[in-house]
């Protein structure tokens, strides 16, 4: 495992020319500033795209760009309101429900995608083969964008490799289990920064409804809401948050990413090598 500084903002020139000549590999996270309920920060999907990326670098190598807080959302459709509640709402972006006292800072698709873009682009005109996206953020929208990019410019630039990840583990995104700051998000940043979560802001007792908090369950994600249009127990933040189950996402998301960049690496012949 490296244990060197792998951040480029805290990395001197020959540093980082040094880990490039072990193995060109750099990573980008992605997030966003986003409503995460009273009780989360806004920097969530950010947070734990950085961590999961300086994570992986430590272990199998490469460097971390900062993190983009960016990220795009679109209207919510009828079907969305209607799950959540919001029949009556009208134009909903993303997780910015009515009433709620601050908004997120959405961008623009085509914004999005240009400035991503030349940030890959940069990347390997600095001599990088592999370019890994880590993207905290889970609009459909935003996945096209990333998968758009991806497909353009591992076929422009044949030299290099560009792919992506979402840091959760794989059980949760391919059972579409993932719910909106309930208590996966809040575990992880338990296990995190646990001076950031404050559960007092949530009531003690009761519901959490969709509309009141945006704390929404994966069920209502997949136009199933749950009987009061509240989040289910078994996602309930109160209940269900801890800083071990954070740790068990970590370190499930870590080592699955981890594994697949080591084939990637592994088929480019790009074994990482010591000076």
């Amino acid at each position: 495992m490296c244990m060197d500084e792998v951040r480029l903002t805290l990395m001197r020139p020959a540093e980082i020319t040094g880990e490039r000549e072990k193995l060109p590999l750099i990573f980008l996270p992605i997030g966003l500033l986003e409503w995460h309920g009273p009780h989360l920060p806004l920097g969530v999907d950010g947070i734990n795209a950085e961590r999961v990326a300086v994570g992986a670098a430590h272990r199998i190598g490469g460097v971390v760009l900062p993190t983009f807080y960016i990220g795009t959302e679109r209207k919510r459709t009828r079907q969305d309101l209607a799950s959540y509640d919001l029949e009556e709402a009208g134009y909903v972006e993303g997780m910015d429900f009515p009433g709620l006292p601050e908004r997120s800072y959405y961008w623009r698709e085509e914004i999005f995608g240009l400035i991503v873009r030349a940030q890959i682009v940069q990347a390997i005109e600095r001599g990088y083969r592999i370019v890994c996206i880590i993207n905290g953020h889970g609009a459909p929208n935003q996945a096209d964008v990333l998968n758009r990019l991806k497909e353009e410019l591992n076929q422009r630039y044949p030299e290099a490799r560009i792919t992506w990840f979402y840091p959760f583990p794989e059980k949760l995104l391919q059972t579409g289990s993932l719910s909106h700051a309930a208590y996966e998000e809040t575990s992880l940043m338990l296990y995190y920064h646990p001076e950031l979560v404050n559960l007092e802001r949530l009531p003690s007792e009761g519901p959490l409804p969709y509309k009141e908090f945006a704390i929404v369950d994966a069920e209502a994600f997949r136009g199933r809401p749950a009987p009061g249009y509240a989040a289910r127990e078994e996602y309930d933040p109160r209940r269900k948050s801890s800083v071990e189950t954070g740790r068990n996402i970590f370190e499930t998301t870590l080592s699955e990413i981890t594994d697949q960049l080591s084939q990637l690496i592994s088929e480019l012949g790009l074994e990482r090598t010591e000076r």
